[in-house]
């Protein structure tokens, strides 16, 4: 069994859980927000809430449309969307390379 799977299982009986050990009989997730909404309600002393979101993502090199670019080009002759505010330089300054 992978580590990927056996997260996700511990992760689920926790959620499955939870309204339980928070005095719910039956979960109803049509009563809160999607998941990425914050503070649309409030839980009552003793009830947590527990949230686990997994992505993966690989990110190498840069393009300009399709094709691929240097970050010293991007620094150089890539023009700043805000040029022309207090501190702003006229073109890019920080060029990823790797996420």
């Amino acid at each position: 069994m992978n580590k990927q799977y056996m997260l996700s299982a511990l992760i689920s009986g926790l959620f499955l859980s939870a309204p339980a050990l928070a005095g719910h009989s039956h979960p109803q997730a049509n009563t809160h927000a999607p998941i990425g909404v914050m503070g649309d309600h409030t839980h009552k002393q003793g009830e947590w809430m527990f949230s686990y979101r997994f992505m993966n993502m690989e990110m190498q090199g840069n393009l300009d449309g399709s094709a691929a670019i240097s970050p010293e080009t991007i620094a150089t002759t890539i023009p700043n969307r805000l040029a022309g505010n207090p501190g702003q330089p006229p073109t890019l300054r920080v060029v990823p390379t790797k996420m």
